[in-house]
């Protein structure tokens, strides 16, 4: 029997929410046995998400075009993120161009297809029941999402539900709409400033809770002290919040996980409604003062230590923090390990006195079991939960105080161990960005520099494999198709495949056997091996260029790095055609020496200069040294050169957009500028490496042009307003111009000086 074919439309792969879906989809799929096809599009009319994103995001959404009865079995559309921000009417259109096939909507529901969705209501009732009841707070402000997302539509009624069973009254100037991301301190201020006397701020989800933080320390607003606040998702940052925030538990890896599974058996759409519990999760924004507040999480499990088996508490913590986050796999393995430590924790711990010999123990094996959660389950936050569940229980049976403060400084140190892990695995996680980057520009610069492999792209996939890719593909339209927002649009019927990789092999298909059609989209014929897929598809495109479809497999969960891979060889096919366009034009001009002349000496100007920064790119840079070396004056004379590199540029790039990753870019070179003098060659050989040349016959170049730099690099970081320093190091090496010496083999040698000048480099990112 054939296996099923599960389409998944989600928003961007290195989105939290969504990535966390995706994945809960993804482990669904290995244990059905299901093939998975994730499609990543955008956001329809979210202006909000073009922070740090440029004008032309809209072409992701192209993507989910090409899913249709032909190659699809089930659609599961993570409706809520992709249509935020349009109406029900809208959505329920977008929806039902796919009604050929059975539907299960995510997070907003369309009547007449299958939704999987949280127990919003009952779970935002539960908080608001719990400021009115528990904190005795009635002066109560909302900071909804949007008016069109059914999520937000949910969580308000709750809120206005609890407030009329109390009898309080539900005033409009309390009720304020954000855009359930961290950019919604618009919203918070004008709650605040319509509310003077407010005690309690409930936000629909964690990221709108992160922009009230903000707003909060700009005003001097202490939460937990001066104003209760809570929130719902339990995002991973939200137990690592300062103060931590209460908020409800929504495990968004169940959504997809649940999708999955109810898609395996579905053959008709349905008007089903399936609803995952929820668990509220009371924290110090709602206590600060209060004495361990986080600890009695721990207590509101069913379970007596020393009395009842392992299995029972194991089995609550699986449905509460385990479920949909791995596979069944990997959470059997994590639930025998946490019942040998119950077991242990019931022999050894309870009704103990902790002496040095017992905490050794205790500490090794949960350091161990932190270890593997971090392994298995990539979260910091769960770590904490894990913890603050099994601590709490046993420090409630040991001797005395002090045994009590030594198991809570325990779980401390684990959490300290599991935060150091976290950071490593981020500075993995930036190499491998680095890395995609370095790879396709070093095959770029390749095909750009010889013409004759400019069909060679497939080479782009060379490092697939390394970059964490078991094979992949790559569909080109077989004419590059512009396309404008909102312009006229027909989806093409087929593509050429232009590249394909298995392992460490990378290749283009015979010319004979080059076109699939859309209803065979994930069935390229020269890497299907009959094993089970999960596929990530990527729209290629550039600006107002669509170029066709990335498809690759990822060898584990790890699926962020797609969207990097994705701009990389978009950009590279890009580069591309505006070479072979410089071709053409050469070639139409060839009729007339004169008009050739002119738009040659237009087109090496273009060749020979970068973009974004106006300096010389590589080949202007290393023409115009090799031009002033040849120069008579430059004869006998010391020459020296500069090469360097911006510091973090890719943490920018990560967390505030790739427009500021350019804004740093072009503030280097403005740096450099201002340093060298204007009539210096300077130039910007690829990414965020720049090298100078300059004639001098000081001894002390090295050291005096970096104070420049530093000096300058200060003043120009005061003179922003941005979040984030840009800042440089660079490493100088020097010649005599007597015939013999190369620029080349300078800036190799000023590359060796730059990495002992990284060492002694500080590179603070955030003001």
């Amino acid at each position: 029997m054939a296996r099923k074919n599960i389409g998944f439309m989600t928003t961007e792969y290195s989105e939290i929410f969504s990535k966390t879906v995706t994945q809960g989809a993804m482990f669904a799929a290995e244990e059905e046995d299901v093939n998975l096809y994730i499609m990543a599009g955008g956001y329809f009319d979210a202006p909000y998400m073009d922070v740090g994103k440029t004008k032309f995001e809209y072409q992701n959404n192209y993507l989910f075009n090409f899913a249709d009865k032909t190659n699809l079995d089930v659609l599961i559309i993570l409706l809520g993120p992709i249509a935020s921000n349009i109406d029900a009417t809208a959505q329920k259109r977008f929806v039902e161009q796919y009604k050929d096939i059975p539907i299960i909507t995510i997070g907003n529901k369309v009547r007449g297809y299958t939704n999987v969705s949280f127990d919003n209501r009952g779970g935002f009732m539960r908080e608001v029941e719990y400021l009115i009841t528990d904190l005795d707070k009635t002066k109560i402000g909302l900071v909804c999402g949007p008016a069109t997302n059914e999520d937000a539509f949910e969580r308000r009624e709750a809120y206005k539900q609890v407030l009329t069973n109390h009898s309080i009254p539900v005033e409009d100037r309390k009720i304020v709409y954000g855009n359930f991301s961290e950019h919604s301190e618009e919203a918070v201020e004008q709650l605040l400033d319509q509310n003077e006397d407010l005690e309690a701020i409930v936000f629909s989800n964690d990221y709108m809770a992160l922009a009230g933080y903000r707003v909060f320390e700009k005003r001097g607003i202490i939460p937990g002290k001066d104003i209760v606040v809570v929130a719902f998702d339990d995002s991973p940052f939200a137990a690592l919040m300062s103060p931590s925030l209460t908020t409800t538990r929504a495990n968004p890896a169940m959504l997809g996980y649940t999708a999955v599974k109810e898609a395996v058996g579905m053959y008709e759409n349905t008007d089903d409604d399936i609803r995952i519990d929820t668990v509220f999760v009371p924290r110090r924004s709602s206590h600060v003062d209060a004495i361990g507040v986080e600890e009695k999480v721990g207590i509101n499990y069913s379970f007596v230590p020393g009395k009842d088996p392992a299995t029972k508490l194991v089995e609550q913590m699986d449905r509460r923090l385990l479920q949909g986050r791995a596979s069944n796999g990997e959470i059997a393995a994590i639930k025998e390990k946490l019942v040998e430590l119950v077991d242990w924790f019931n022999l050894q711990v309870y009704d103990s006195s902790i002496d040095e010999v017992l905490y050794n123990d205790l500490y090794r094996k949960c350091n161990d079991l932190t270890t593997e959660l971090i392994k298995r389950f990539n979260s910091v936050s769960l770590v904490r939960e894990v913890h603050s569940c099994l601590i709490p229980i046993y420090a409630e049976t040991v001797r005395d105080d002090t045994d009590k403060a030594l198991m809570y400084q325990m779980m401390a140190d684990c959490f300290q161990n599991a935060l150091l892990e976290n950071e490593r695995r981020k500075v993995e996680i930036t190499k491998l960005y680095s890395r995609v980057t370095k790879k396709t520009m070093e095959v770029t610069r390749m095909i750009v520099s010889d013409r004759e492999k400019m069909n060679n792209t497939y080479e782009l996939f060379n490092a697939m494999d390394e970059l964490g890719f078991s094979r992949s593909y790559m569909l080109l339209f077989k004419d590059t198709i512009r396309c404008r927002k909102n312009g006229d649009w027909v989806r093409p019927g087929s593509f050429r495949i232009s590249a394909c990789q298995i392992g460490d092999k990378s290749f283009r298909p015979e010319e004979d056997k080059r076109e699939l059609t859309v209803e065979h989209l994930f069935e390229c014929p020269d890497v299907e091996d009959g094993s089970r897929k999960t596929y990530l598809l990527s729209f290629l495109f550039a600006n107002d260029e669509q170029y066709g479809i990335l498809v690759a497999e990822p060898k584990d969960h790890e699926i962020s790095v797609m969207e990097a891979i994705a701009f990389q060889i978009s950009s590279a096919i890009q580069t591309v055609h505006l070479i072979r366009g410089m071709d053409q034009v050469r070639l139409q001009l060839a009729d007339s020496l004169e008009k050739q002349r002119k738009n040659n000496e237009k087109l090496e100007l273009l060749s020979k200069s970068d973009e974004l920064t106006q300096l010389y790119n590589r080949r202007g840079f290393m023409t115009a040294v090799e031009e002033k070396m040849k120069n008579p004056s430059s004869k006998g004379k010391r020459c020296v050169v500069l090469y360097g590199d911006i510091n973090n540029v890719n943490l920018i790039n990560d967390k505030f957009g790739h427009e500021e990753g350019n804004f740093a870019i072009r503030g280097i070179a403005e740096i450099l500028r201002e340093t060298l003098g204007g009539n210096q060659i300077i130039g910007r050989l690829g990414g965020d490496e720049f090298a100078a040349f300059l004639i001098s016959d000081n001894k002390d170049i090295a050291s005096s042009v970096r104070e420049k730099i530093d000096k300058n690099t200060e003043k120009y970081n005061e003179g922003t307003d941005k979040p984030y320093y840009i800042s440089m190091c660079v490493g100088v090496s020097s010649f005599v111009n007597d015939g013999t010496s190369t620029v080349d083999e300078a800036l190799v040698r000023a590359d060796v000086d730059l990495y002992l000048q990284k060492k002694r480099c500080i590179d603070k990112v955030l003001k």
